[in-house]
């Protein structure tokens, strides 16, 4: 039965699968192929999107794949982090230690920092072969240390110009949104 994503009602069909791309839904019996996966019985439907991911570091990882492999075989085919204004770039070398540390929970053990700028960072995911699309989201708690380290209080006028840099290049690089955690350090010391 494939559910293809509209809302429509499950019909029964053959898919057609050329290279990595769905070519066809054809009747039942009508699908050739020099390899045949007989799925009566199961249910086929686009892959899953988690819109709430914290993978950034573990992407980048040595070991990523491994990590990742999870998701792929429950069906998530694209996973989108950054969220809760947890990130892991923009990373000067200056905000480094305080990026880490904010971001204790969720970077593995042994993950390096290769990059400063957002664009670097997306360059380092899409240097490595990964298990499944990512969408990143340019974090709130990462413009806010590469402006002003692990300072608490309200951003002055000089840090909302540098964290205002900092989003553009990071939305110019590919960033798909902003995302905010202000129950979060260093967002938790934001104001409106």
């Amino acid at each position: 039965m494939v559910y293809d994503g509209t809302g429509a009602p499950p019909r029964a069909a053959d898919i057609v699968i050329a290279g990595p791309r769905i070519q066809a839904l054809v009747r039942p019996g009508a699908g050739r192929g020099a390899t045949l996966l007989d799925a009566a019985g199961r249910a086929v439907c686009p892959g899953f999107i988690d819109i709430h991911g914290h993978s950034d570091m573990v992407a980048t990882h040595d070991a990523g794949n491994e990590i990742l492999g999870p998701f792929l075989r429950q069906g998530v085919t694209t996973q989108v982090v950054g969220n809760c204004g947890l990130g892991v770039a923009p990373a000067p070398p200056a905000c480094r230690r305080q990026l880490a540390a904010f971001m204790r929970l969720i970077v593995p053990s042994g993950a390096a920092w290769r990059w400063q700028s957002f664009a670097e960072y997306l360059d380092d995911l899409g240097a490595r072969p990964q298990p499944f699309n990512i969408a990143v989201l340019a974090a709130h708690g990462a413009l806010r240390c590469a402006a002003a380290g692990a300072r608490p209080g309200p951003a002055d006028e000089a840090m909302i110009a540098r964290m205002r840099n900092h989003l553009g290049e990071a939305l110019a690089a590919g960033a798909f949104g902003l995302s905010a955690g202000l129950v979060y350090p260093p967002g938790m010391w934001s104001d409106t």
